[in-house]
């Protein structure tokens, strides 16, 4: 009589082959779809803005005329809209005054914007621009260092699926050492159109 190890009582026998196969195929399979759910944006949110986002940064004068307003380029890439709930904005020598968002419909800026008030929505693969209100306290910027910085705070819009709402941080909203700025100054501030340090192209149409 064969007699059994009381360890092969413990430790259970081995799944046929094809039944390993099975289970091993699934993992992957299950591995494959949350990575995928992830990486195109269905579960965490993946904005791009500024230099990412592709465009160029816009300023011009608020209607107003008392304060400027500077226009960022925003995109959502992935497949499901996304909830912009709010945007804390530094903008070194400025006051900043509100920020809200103007979906591009045709896309692509145009001024004066169509602002939304926050929290506002972007559609899956649509582009907006990042509306921002200010006065400057200063004239003259560093146009060797980048200006600005935006933390988002976004959300996926959807019901289906648990959104995992995340921060956002742009640390560079106009890169002014390569004049990648486009100033729209009012009539009788002609001047600030060829400025690309946004303090002084800002206090200049303030001026006129």
């Amino acid at each position: 009589m064969e007699r059994t190890d009381p360890i092969d009582q413990l430790v259970p026998r081995p799944r046929p082959l094809p039944v390993r196969l099975v289970f091993g195929l699934l993992i992957v399979g299950l591995a494959g779809v949350a990575a995928s759910l992830v990486g195109f944006g269905y579960v965490t949110p993946t904005p791009d803005c500024c230099d990412s986002g592709g465009g160029t940064p816009v300023l011009g004068l608020a209607s107003d005329r008392e304060s400027a307003v500077l226009l960022v380029p925003l995109s959502n890439p992935s497949g499901r809209s996304l909830i912009v709930e709010r945007a804390d904005v530094d903008l070194p020598g400025a006051r900043v005054l509100d920020v809200a968002i103007d979906v591009d419909d045709p896309p692509g800026p145009r001024f004066p914007p169509a602002p939304t008030a926050l929290p506002a929505v972007v559609a899956g693969n649509a582009t907006a621009q990042l509306v921002i209100r200010f006065v400057p306290d200063e004239c003259r910027w560093n146009s060797f260092d980048p200006w600005g910085s935006a933390v988002l705070h976004v959300e996926v819009d959807h019901d289906l699926l648990p959104s995992i709402g995340r921060d956002v941080r742009f640390g560079s909203l106009v890169d002014a050492g390569t004049g990648d700025l486009l100033v729209l100054p009012p009539s009788g501030a002609d001047a600030a159109a060829s400025m690309r340090d946004p303090l002084m192209a800002a206090c200049a149409m303030l001026a006129a």
